[in-house]
């Protein structure tokens, strides 16, 4: 079993293609991904450069539980999801997702090593490289492996076999 909590949710057509063009600005080939595994891809990488940027703190592993005991479990909340939902479609056109300020410790790209925007096919393999991706495919065979080791393991593909 995965951690995490599954979710349905539609994505807008604006957002569909900046999700595409986060996932080349990263680095990755989305094409051997599903949808909603480019959604969630995009979504932590988002959320992990906010963290990086000091725009989010790092959340408190032990908070879980009481902050998330609302939204667990079946049948928990429906009615007022439904109203939720409603209102949102009620608005239409015009709901605007909120904007954070631009400014911040650096840009997206510097926010992490491994999303540096340099193509990948650009860079030359180094045997530390070859080892790493080794590593990170034996650990993949062993247990899924976490989002930023897939990231690296998907960048490090690029490199080494480009």
């Amino acid at each position: 079993m995965r951690a995490g909590h599954v979710v349905q949710i539609r994505v807008n057509p604006k957002d569909c293609q900046s999700l595409l063009d986060l996932m080349e600005l990263v680095g990755i080939d989305p094409r051997p991904l599903s949808f909603p595994q480019i959604v969630s891809l995009g979504l932590s990488t988002l959320l992990e450069n906010a963290r990086t940027n000091s725009r989010l703190p790092e959340p408190d592993e032990f908070q879980y539980l009481p902050r998330m005991q609302q939204w667990l479990g079946k049948g928990r909340g429906n009615q007022r999801k439904a109203r939720i939902a409603s209102s949102l479609h009620d608005l239409g056109g015009n709901f605007k997702a909120p904007v954070m300020p631009a400014e911040g410790p650096g840009p997206v790209s510097e926010a992490e090593p491994l999303h540096a925007t340099a193509d990948a096919s650009q860079q030359t393999a180094t045997p530390e490289m070859v080892a790493r991706l080794s590593w990170l495919a034996r650990q993949q065979e062993e247990r899924e492996l976490t989002m930023s080791e897939t990231l690296e393991f998907t960048k490090l593909e690029r490199i080494v076999y480009s």
